[in-house]
């Protein structure tokens, strides 16, 4: 049954803020797949790349849902960013991978943030 609660106008205006960043995202995974670049970095990287994506996808749709596992898809899309970025900033320019995955992984948390917050304001069901 649908919550009784309604969230605040600026829910849905996040909501689909996090829709269209985790929809860059997924851009982003496809364009690497489709030339190649994932071959280029060990198998369990790549695998986490696609894991953070499309668990971060499914999450932001679920938060428009306002379905609860909107939160547990976003901590895990945040965990497998943040093993990712770790593995590869050892192995190459450490600015480039600070920038692009601090931005990354701050979003993420704040994402995981506002899902557990939805959910507790009793937004989420």
């Amino acid at each position: 049954m649908p919550p009784q609660v309604r969230p605040i106008p600026s829910f849905w205006v996040i909501a689909v803020l996090l829709l269209v960043w985790e929809g860059i995202g997924a851009a982003v995974y496809l364009n690497q797949a489709d030339n190649g670049m994932l071959s280029d970095v060990p198998t369990f990287v790549a695998a986490l790349f696609g894991i953070s994506v499309w668990s971060g996808v499914a999450a932001a749709v679920l938060l428009l849902l306002r379905r609860r596992w909107s939160a547990p898809l976003f901590l895990l899309s945040v965990i497998a960013a943040t093993i990712q970025f770790a593995h590869i900033l050892f192995g190459r320019a450490a600015w480039q991978v600070v920038t692009i995955g601090g931005v990354v992984i701050a979003i993420g948390i704040f994402a995981t943030w506002y899902a557990v917050r939805a959910q507790r304001r009793g937004w989420l069901y």
